[in-house]
């Protein structure tokens, strides 16, 4: 076997099959470009003829072409009117019909356009036909193949040439004889069978043939004897089992330039071309306009309709179709009934207390239902109280909060100075909070009286339009992402930020008690005790060097109640109620404090001792806490 020295892709590769000399000889072409590229190509022993699949598989044959020898098949070349090519194509079908009168199946038929020359005015058409009653070799495949007549490849070969010798392919094993003659008005393809029982005789039928030929397209007996005569001496040296391909040179040049691969491999080798020329043409032929003539089928093709077209086969039978549709209606009304049943026998086996569990669906559908209503006619208190939470700024203590469903939302309480912000600035940031949330509208403002600590009473009003509106809370403002422990004790680093004062009465405006940085403002030579330093207020109440004795529980409830309570500024104004007084801490509570918590409650515990409307108890009870929470805060600085 010999290849073609650039290989590509078979994957649309077709193969030819041709069986010459009785010996089958084949050509593998990719077909998917513009010009066929030869693949490969091989002849076949007699003993071979299984390898001829192993070969097509290693190729990835797409498609097999066999060829019919012209012993088993008609031809007849027709002219055809100058017309478009729909008109010619219909024209070429008639005449098929007058010449075939249908002896021959439409599946052993076929008709093609010949390519016309250049200059050519006149159109011609090719019939073949491979009747049901001639015998031809079928190549050894278990692959579908369809047929072309080797005449079909002569006109491929020819392909509007009209060179002056013949166009011959004799095979005298089978007596088969294709010819292709060029006349005034195209060219003429003869198929025929000849008698080859002698190397006389056959030499005689192959002329008597290309003679009849020539003759019934008017050529002049001098040029049918010259054709005859160079003919004559190819045929003549033909043994009984040998074939041969006559073309002229220019049929070789065009050949060539029609396929990729080149003369190096082609080239005008007599051996070549006596063996794959007419395989070469079938390839030729599949590609073009005589493609149609590459189709022959050995049987008629058998179609396999889908399951619809078959259902609409049996529909166009009335009684099936009305058996059909009285079958269909008793299905679309007996089919809700079916699968209700079969729902209810499923349920029963799943759920064996089925009665309970559609009580207990009922019940959730009561509790939905009722939580509709209380969705239309209540709020969601905690929600809501939550909500205020939120939007209250530090400075604000609210006292009351009341809240009704349908009527004005009501909260009141104290504001103080907060943060270089003063008591009206935080109170109008509330009312911003409370407007931004979208949970409120119409909210109105009532301040009231001023109290001795700077502190103002209010009241606010506002109408509830969306209780359960989820807002968004900024960081700020959410105590899900700070919580109200980080904000009351922040970091170290920020404690030491925040706490910074640089005088005793700083630190007692800012609510806040020194740390070990205020020790670095001090100059040399200041007392340990000055970094525990308190304001001159806190002084004159609490003195911390020496001792406070503390009064036994007779002293303290044996006085009387006016005695009890102490005068601010010697003045009669009664002790007000017990507003900010930081509950009773025990020993135990204190020694367990952090430093940033003690801090806290000994500022809470300084700023109450500053307030001069206390009893003789608390004003004890806090001296003693100071103390303890003093000593404590030492303890935890120490080094």
């Amino acid at each position: 076997m010999t290849k073609a020295p650039k290989r590509q892709s078979a994957a649309s590769a077709v193969a030819v099959l041709h069986c010459a000399a009785g010996k089958w000889r084949g050509v593998i072409a990719a077909t998917s470009d513009d010009r066929p590229t030869i693949l490969a190509w091989r002849r076949f022993e007699a003993d071979q003829n299984e390898q001829i699949d192993q070969w097509l598989d290693k190729h990835q044959v797409g498609r097999v072409i066999g060829v019919l020898p012209a012993a088993a098949v008609i031809c007849r070349t027709c002219p055809l009117p100058d017309a478009q090519p729909e008109q010619l194509t219909q024209a070429l079908r008639l005449q098929a019909e007058a010449h075939m009168g249908g002896t021959v199946p439409p599946h052993r038929q076929a008709t093609a356009i010949l390519p016309v020359a250049e200059g050519e005015t006149s159109r011609s058409g090719i019939i073949v036909a491979w009747p049901e009653a001639a015998r031809a070799p079928l190549p050894p495949t278990r692959r579908r193949i369809t047929f072309a007549p080797d005449v079909a490849a002569l006109a491929a070969l020819l392909n509007g040439k009209r060179p002056t010798e013949p166009l011959l392919w004799i095979d005298r094993h089978d007596g088969s004889v294709a010819l292709a003659i060029s006349h005034a008005n195209g060219a003429i393809l003869r198929a025929a069978r000849a008698n080859a029982e002698s190397p006389r005789r056959w030499q005689e039928n192959v002329a008597r043939v290309i003679a009849e030929t020539a003759l019934s397209v008017g050529h002049t007996p001098a040029f049918i004897k010259s054709l005859v005569d160079a003919v004559g001496t190819t045929t003549a040296g033909l043994d009984h089992n040998a074939a041969a391909l006559i073309v002229a040179p220019q049929i070789i040049d065009s050949a060539c330039a029609r396929v990729k691969g080149g003369p190096d491999w082609v080239g005008s080798d007599p051996a070549w071309w006596r063996d794959y020329g007419i395989a070469l043409g079938a390839v030729l032929a599949s590609t073009n306009q005589l493609a149609p003539l590459t189709q022959l089928r050995f049987s008629a093709p058998v179609e396999s309709p889908s399951p619809t077209r078959r259902f609409l086969d049996a529909l166009s039978n009335p009684s099936a179709a009305v058996k059909t549709v009285t079958i269909c209606l008793l299905i679309a009304i007996l089919f809700p009934f079916l699968v209700g049943g079969m729902r209810l026998g499923i349920l029963k086996a799943k759920h064996s207390s089925l009665q309970s569990h559609l009580t207990q669906t009922r019940e959730i559908q009561t509790r939905l239902a009722m939580y509709d209503e209380l969705q239309d006619r209540a709020w969601p208190m905690t929600k809501l109280l939550a909500d205020i939470v939120c939007n209250t700024p530090q400075g604000i203590d609210l006292d009351q909060i009341r809240i009704r469903f349908g009527e004005r939302m009501s909260l009141s309480g104290r504001v103080k100075p907060h943060d270089d912000h003063s008591a009206q600035e935080v109170v109008a940031l509330m009312q911003e909070n409370l407007r931004n949330s979208g949970i409120v509208k119409k909210i109105y403002l009532n301040w009231g009286d001023r109290d001795n600590f700077g502190a103002y009473e209010f009241t606010l009003s506002a109408k509830v339009v969306e209780a359960y509106h989820r807002y968004e809370y900024p960081a700020e403002l959410d105590y899900g992402q700070r919580t109200l422990g980080d904000r009351l004790y922040p970091s170290p680093s920020q404690q030491q930020e925040n706490t910074e004062v640089s005088s005793p009465e700083e630190l007692a405006s800012a609510d806040q008690l020194p740390d070990d940085s205020t020790a670095s403002s001090e100059t040399p030579g200041q007392s340990e005790t000055a970094k525990d330093e308190i304001p001159d207020e806190l002084a004159e109440a609490v003195d911390l060097t020496r001792p406070v004795p503390l009064p036994s529980q007779h002293e303290v409830f044996s006085r009387p109640m006016a005695d009890r309570r102490s005068r601010v500024g010697g003045g009669g104004a009664s002790l007000p109620p017990s507003q900010n007084i930081p509950e009773p801490l025990t020993p135990q509570q204190i020694n367990v404090m952090a430093l940033p918590e003690a801090q806290e409650a000994w500022a809470r515990v300084a700023h109450a001792l500053r307030r001069g409307s206390l009893d003789m108890e608390t004003r004890l009870r806090l001296q003693e806490e100071f103390r303890v929470l003093r000593d404590h805060m030492r303890k935890l600085k120490a080094p």
